[in-house]
């Protein structure tokens, strides 16, 4: 069955006229997509391109899927063809637009969401008076680069970049405080240290970032155990190698995105342990959110 959906897009570049349509059309016929200026009548309200995108798929409920990825396909080059920045803003209809209909249609329709909510009443006096007592303490270049990793891992809006920039961040402090104590690799089934025949002996060396990032994790959380430190691991392994969180969420915890909240939160208190432990002695007013993941709702 054949589908359109109306896409809307936030972009730093336009089509260089109104009234000019440019059309894309899969080689092999995957998808056809449509783009034009949406013209705004002024200044203060983001400026948006209409992507209109022509696709098959089995079903209604499956069509917001396929659309999606065909819509990933188009801003990935159309921003590797421009150096301009293109973003999802929001999907305004699926329809179907089958040849041949000539009763009424089934199709999605999304109203438009509250997107600006009033955000929590959470800064007071006491929370410029923490950051002035934090500030007391030299912060190292490492430890700051890592907390600029966690501060736009929060920001993030994508899952998927926030499990890797608070990843990142998680790695800048594992070998920033790593132990200068040399380890032996160990055998990834029993545990116990590997042994060279040749040599008569366990090789030891300093310990490698993974190595690194197992004892950070343990130390800042007695309750962190392997099983969460091979998902952890597994899971950056898969999106550095370029699969999605969608992808690999038969091995995760459910919701998928449950991984984010659980790196976050073990690399606020990675972070934590960079201050003396002096400084938090139930005077300072710390705070996390009970999700990393931000969430729009969006009616249909």
């Amino acid at each position: 069955m054949e589908y359109v959906a109306n896409y809307e897009i936030k972009t730093e570049c336009s089509v260089i006229a109104d009234d000019l349509v440019l059309r894309i059309k899969h080689p092999k016929g995957l998808y056809r997509a449509r783009i034009q200026n949406i013209p705004r009548p002024v200044y203060t309200t983001p400026f948006l391109l209409s992507l209109h995108l022509h696709f098959d798929a089995p079903t209604l409920d499956k069509a917001q899927d396929i659309a999606d990825s065909f819509l990933a396909d188009c801003l990935n080059m159309l921003a590797f063809t421009t150096g301009s920045g293109f973003r999802h803003h929001r999907i305004r209809q699926i329809v179907d637009a089958t040849p041949g209909i000539t009763g009424m249609r089934s199709l999605l329709m999304w109203g438009d969401s509250i997107e600006y909510e009033n955000p929590q009443p959470f800064l007071r006096e006491d929370t410029a008076r923490d950051i002035e007592r934090l500030l007391e303490f030299d912060i190292l270049p490492a430890i700051r680069r890592a907390l600029r990793w966690y501060r736009l891992g929060i920001n993030a809006t994508v899952p998927d970049d926030q499990f890797l920039n608070f990843w990142f961040a998680l790695e800048l402090v594992a070998e920033f405080q790593k132990s200068t104590e040399k380890v032996s690799d160990r055998c990834p089934q029993c545990r116990s240290p590997l042994y060279c025949e040749s040599c008569k002996t366990h090789p030891v060396h300093r310990p490698y970032a993974k190595q690194a990032i197992r004892a950070l994790l343990k130390a800042v959380d007695k309750e962190c155990d392997d099983a969460t430190i091979e998902r952890l691991d597994k899971t950056r392994n898969s999106l550095m190698h370029g699969s999605t969180l969608k992808e690999i969420e038969d091995s995760l915890p459910q919701p998928h995105e449950q991984i984010v909240d659980i790196l976050g939160r073990l690399l606020w208190k990675a972070l934590i342990h960079q201050f003396p432990r002096e400084m938090f002695d139930g005077r300072l007013a710390m705070g996390y959110p009970s999700t990393y993941i931000h969430r729009t709702l969006h009616g249909i």
